[in-house]
């Protein structure tokens, strides 16, 4: 009887942790703002973070070959892996223009063009760690002026 009370609690539990756990990712808002560049991220990201290398970005090794930083800062541009989908060899870049990174709540917010679509916008994502934020939006790390 002692084991078949265990397994019947385990599922139980296991229920329980699921439908009571905090997620640790939060939420997106994304909200066009207008710009130059709107068509191209590596042209929008050179625009507003100054100095960033003029070497061909056009591919995500090319991307991955300018971090020289894993800790997200104000006019950093964060190198974004895209998983599916048109841009997956191109990879993505957004320069970061606000970090929270005190309290319960974390969040990143970014500039970026030209993804999901053709245009310039401002995302927030909000998340309990900014680890957890940085794993869902594929972000491998940063370039930082």
């Amino acid at each position: 009887m002692r084991n078949f009370t265990f397994s019947l609690a385990t599922p139980l539990l296991f229920l329980f942790l699921l439908m009571t756990a905090q997620p640790t990712f939060g939420e997106i808002s994304r909200e066009p703002i207008g710009g130059p560049h709107g068509d191209n991220c590596v042209a929008y990201a050179r625009t507003v973070a100054r100095g960033m290398p003029h070497v061909d970005l056009t591919s995500y090794p090319a991307k991955l070959h300018i971090i020289n930083s894993n800790k997200p800062k104000k006019r950093c541009v964060a190198i974004i892996e895209v998983k599916n989908g048109p841009f997956r060899k191109n990879g993505h870049v957004a320069v970061v223009t606000k970090v929270d990174d005190d309290g319960k709540k974390q969040s990143i917010t970014l500039q970026e063009a030209n993804f999901p679509r053709p245009g310039v916008y401002k995302t927030k994502v909000t998340g309990r760690k900014i680890k957890d934020i940085e794993r869902e939006l594929n972000i491998a790390g940063y370039w930082c002026p």
